[in-house]
C-alpha cells in the first residue's frame, strides 16, 4: 500500500523529478519508513549508497584512529549531525568493525542479501 500511496501524492512526484531515485527516499514522510528501507537495501546491492551513512562511518573510523570512544563521539555527531545523526548502537557497531581492522565504509553485499531476502548466504 507505501507505494501506491507514494504514486498518487502529487508532491512525492514532484520530489522525484527534482532530486531523483538516489536521493529521493530520504524525503519520505516517516509513515513510509517501510518503503525507505526497502529502497536503501535494494540500492545498496546495486552499489548506490547513502552517502550519508558512508560520511558517518568515514567519521566514526577517524575517531577510532583518534583513540576516542564511542561515548565521547555521540555528542559529537549531534552537534555537527542534528537529527540525522546516527544513534549510539551504529556508532559502536561501526567503531568495532573498524577497530578490528576493517578498511570499507560500504555494507557488506552478502549481508545485505542476507537482510532482504531473510536468508544466511554461504561464506
Amino acid at each position: 500500500m507505501e507505494v501506491i500511496d507514494i504514486q498518487c501524492d502529487s508532491d512525492l512526484k514532484a520530489k522525484f523529478i527534482e532530486v531523483g531515485v538516489s536521493e529521493f527516499y530520504k524525503y519520505l514522510p516517516a509513515r513510509f519508513e517501510n518503503t525507505r528501507k526497502l529502497a536503501y537495501e535494494i540500492m545498496s546491492m546495486f552499489g548506490i549508497h547513502d552517502y550519508d551513512r558512508l560520511e558517518y562511518r568515514a567519521v566514526v573510523n577517524f575517531f577510532v584512529l583518534d583513540g576516542l570512544t564511542s561515548e565521547k563521539n555521540l555528542p559529537k555527531f549531534t552537534n555537527v549531525y542534528g537529527n540525522s545523526s546516527p544513534s549510539i548502537s551504529i556508532v559502536k557497531k561501526w567503531a568495532t568493525e573498524f577497530k578490528r581492522g576493517r578498511t570499507l565504509f560500504e555494507d557488506d553485499p552478502l549481508e545485505t542479501i542476507e537482510k532482504v531476502y531473510n536468508i544466511t548466504c554461504v561464506r
